[in-house]
């Protein structure tokens, strides 16, 4: 079906589920601790201070989720991860969230200002979305690559990683986008009011789990094609941006363990390049020598 599309296989494509329901973890608390801050928030609405606290609550979601995800990487498949890949993984976690997130309420409240109807509200926010992910993504991987290493290859960075950086974009722009329909005030014709509708009598919690639920359905679906029918998903083991996974050619994850055995080290070693080579944040990633080792 071309260079970009086919129907993924079946072990494939549980990996590719497994990648996206941990992050779908991040997703739901961005959502989850937007809500929370613009409920505790001392300012109304159409402040700059609601804007940006809100923006750190959401990014504040983004960072707990991306520990959750890593504390679960590590547990599960024990890959030693330089502590300076960790640290650039939260950078972008909190950077990607906080612009477009501080931003939201500010989109919401100019589409009501220009008396948009949801519909057009639902796309001016994906579109808004969407650009400033694509933005803050490039620029925190072009910063990161400069700290990282002076050899920095724009082929690699602008090429393969931003189509990536597209399917990404694509899916948080839904998410924003499906988190208009918490919004009652102002639009006419809300379609997903019964489903994620907030009231100022709406339970707390309530409100939570609907901002939350909100962003995860719209980052979902769309997230499920692309690992369904796409060649080169953005949830492919090796295009994920994290350094501690180990998946062997038939595409399962297993438990890293090490032996003295030359043979067997040589291959691990192998398919953790395999994993990084597409990734300029995963370079530096080392893998334990235990070769001098004995067998116990």
């Amino acid at each position: 079906m071309g260079d970009y599309f086919e129907l993924c296989e079946w072990e494939k494509f549980k990996i590719r589920t497994k990648l996206l329901l941990l992050e779908s973890v991040k997703v739901f608390l961005c959502g989850m601790m937007w809500q929370v801050f613009a409920i505790i928030s001392p300012r109304d609405d159409h402040t700059t201070d609601y804007y940006f606290l809100t923006g750190f609550g959401a990014s504040l979601g983004s960072l707990m989720g991306h520990w959750l995800i890593n504390l679960n990487y590590t547990s599960e498949i024990g890959v030693y991860v330089p502590l300076g890949e960790i640290v650039f993984g939260f950078i972008e976690a909190f950077a990607v969230v906080f612009g477009p997130e501080t931003a939201w309420q500010q989109i919401v409240n100019s589409s009501i200002k220009w008396d948009f109807s949801f519909t057009g509200a639902f796309f001016f926010m994906f579109l808004c979305i969407f650009l400033f992910v694509m933005v803050t993504s490039t620029t925190v991987r072009f910063l990161i690559k400069i700290y990282a290493s002076k050899e920095i290859s724009f082929k690699r960075m602008f090429g393969k990683r931003f189509y990536l950086d597209l399917q990404a974009a694509t899916a948080f722009g839904l998410g924003d986008a499906f988190f208009v329909g918490t919004e009652n005030r102002g639009f006419k014709g809300n379609w997903l009011k019964n489903a994620f509708g907030v009231k100022d009598n709406t339970p707390v919690f309530e409100q939570m789990m609907k901002a939350g639920a909100s962003v995860w359905f719209g980052y979902m679906w769309i997230s499920f094609l692309y690992n369904l029918f796409l060649k080169d998903s953005y949830w492919d083991a090796k295009n994920f941006l994290v350094g501690n996974l180990h998946i062997d050619k038939d595409w399962k994850i297993k438990r890293r363990s090490f032996t003295a055995d030359t043979e067997q080290q040589s291959s691990s070693t192998l398919e953790v390049s395999e994993l990084t080579q597409d990734n300029p944040m995963l370079r530096d990633t080392r893998i334990p020598d235990v070769s001098s080792q004995t067998r116990t």
